[in-house]
């Protein structure tokens, strides 16, 4: 005996195959399976009919993508573009937010060393006080 005793094979055992055949015929552009009693069931088609449905769905897929009913799935290249195009738009932004930044800290520290009284009504504080007029002298100015 073997060691295959867990799968119920022992070395005189013998496995047999015999060989499957299958009956097809070509009926117009369909391949029908016919078995030993004449049941018949379609199992295919003949490439020109292939080659035809494979026509039309695609005419009808480009007049879809044509009437914007649809849009094609963007290749790697146009995904690439977009991304690199939206890189840009966000360092330009960046860019951007930086000099705000900086325009804002300037105007903040020349708004603190002037005098309160000759800023237009209606102006906030920028130093956060109340307004009373001594908007800079709370930060050691």
């Amino acid at each position: 005996m073997s060691g295959n005793m867990n799968l119920g094979i022992t070395s005189s055992s013998v496995l047999t195959t015999y060989p499957q055949t299958m009956t097809c015929i070509v009926d117009g552009t369909n391949i029908i399976q016919v078995d030993f009693y004449g049941n018949r069931q379609r199992i295919g088609v003949t490439q020109s009919a292939y080659d035809e449905l494979e026509k039309i769905s695609n005419e009808y897929y480009n007049k879809l993508v044509e009437l914007k009913v649809i849009t094609p799935p963007k290749t790697s290249e146009e995904i690439q573009q977009e991304q690199t195009q939206l890189m840009a738009d966000m360092l330009k932004e960046m860019q951007n937010m930086k000099r705000e930044i900086e325009v804002l800290k300037n105007d903040q520290s020349t708004s603190c060393s002037t005098n309160a009284e000759t800023k237009p009504a209606g102006h906030e504080p920028p130093c956060g006080s109340m307004g009373d007029g001594d908007e800079c002298s709370e930060q050691g100015q």
